[in-house]
């Protein structure tokens, strides 16, 4: 199951007022975009907390790609994060200079209601899709946590 696929998300800022917010999708060459700024980010509410198999993303398709270097995530139970562990996202040369727009990140099972994804750096940040897979059922998430 893809957890974001036209889930709500928020970001840190907007280029334009109307990307500031809105529903997950893939959109060329990107669905969201920030203003340059430390540590922009994106919050998506997930449908359902459940365990995080992989978490998918697609760099924007038609420029800037290298701005999309040193991503991280965080899975949070509440709107905001603070103290809960950030985690590298994996990103490959063919990420940052446009040749392989996907990057694939094993979530190793961790569980959240919400997913962010941010730059640990000062950049604009814009991607053009998120995938969050899982193979669980909400069933199984509660037995285990």
């Amino acid at each position: 199951d893809d957890l974001a696929e036209l889930q709500p998300y928020t970001t840190t800022s907007a280029r334009k007022p109307q990307l500031s917010e809105g529903r997950v999708a893939q959109k060329c060459p990107f669905f969201f975009h920030t203003i340059t700024e430390d540590k922009p980010a994106i919050t998506i509410e997930l449908s359902e907390r459940r365990e995080i198999d992989w978490i998918v993303i697609q760099n924007r398709t038609d420029s800037h790609f290298e701005r999309a270097r040193d991503l991280c995530f965080c899975l949070h139970d509440t709107p905001s994060f603070a103290s809960d562990p950030i985690y590298p996202i994996m990103i490959t040369d063919g990420f940052i200079n446009g040749s392989m727009e996907l990057s694939i990140t094993p979530a190793l099972r961790r569980v959240g209601k919400y997913l962010t994804i941010l730059s640990s750096r000062k950049t604009k940040l814009h991607l053009a899709s998120i995938s969050v897979l899982s193979s669980s059922k909400p069933s199984e998430t509660a037995a285990h946590h």
